[in-house]
């Protein structure tokens, strides 16, 4: 047998390229490739409907397109009535911390609950200041639902009985999907959108450094040296 040499390129190639993050496999040319962020094409100097393209193109694809390929797969392989029984979790998870990526794009404090009162159908937006904290805080930090929250398997509605908040997981993905096209829809007309999601998409591509949580980590070890500073001075004056 003759084994091929090292530079033939006739053979295949047993490599392959990453499924997000950098491309580890040498390539003649790097076209743009939603799930990759080291393709993604710098940011413009202003908004202008090719970003607009390619950040729907990121969003579509790598965010509710994978979710969507996600959820057929898991209901293809286990039908019946309960296709979501000990796996609703890990798409519960993806979904809120999805919604959270997304969230920045358009807003920076509270941000999550902005997006959901701005963009997502009318049921959900009477509830967006609930969603946080009961759901995304629960599911990605305890992985369960805690308290006053339910999260059900099927295409059931928003719905608040007794002070508990429930939904579908189906019936979230199909809203996190509405959510996701009507923040693009008024991100081709809103400038205060345009100026975040530019900033945002900078801050990911390490075009600008990020004022999160290294600057808040920061902040809070100069408080706490300058708090044992002050303690420790009243304690040495109270002990004279």
């Amino acid at each position: 047998m003759k084994y091929p040499e090292e530079d033939d390129v006739s053979v295949g190639n047993v490599l392959a390229p990453s499924i997000t993050g950098a491309l580890i496999v040498p390539q003649t040319s790097f076209a743009f490739i939603p799930w990759q962020p080291s393709t993604w094409p710098p940011a413009p100097s202003s908004f202008d409907s090719s970003f607009h393209d390619v950040l729907g193109a990121i969003l579509r694809t790598s965010m509710v397109g994978e979710l969507r390929n996600v959820v057929r797969d898991i209901q293809h392989a286990n039908p019946g009535t309960a296709p979501f029984a000990q796996r609703g979790h890990v798409v519960a998870v993806a979904c809120m911390c999805a919604l959270d990526a997304v969230s920045l794009y358009g807003y920076k404090n509270r941000n999550v609950k902005k997006f959901i009162r701005n963009h997502f159908p009318d049921d959900y937006r009477a509830h967006a200041s609930r969603i946080y904290p009961d759901y995304r805080h629960n599911l990605v930090h305890a992985w369960n639902l805690f308290g006053t929250a339910a999260l059900l398997p099927g295409n059931e509605a928003i719905s608040v009985q007794n002070g508990c908040v429930s939904f579908g997981l189906l019936n979230f993905v199909d809203a996190f999907e509405a959510g996701v096209e009507d923040f693009l829809s008024k991100l081709k007309t809103e400038p205060e959108l345009q100026n975040h999601a530019l900033y945002r998409y900078r801050e990911l591509t390490g075009e600008i450094k990020p004022k999160g949580r290294e600057t808040q980590v920061l902040g809070t070890g100069i408080a706490f040296v300058i708090g044992f500073g002050v303690a420790s001075l009243f304690g040495a004056l109270r002990r004279r």
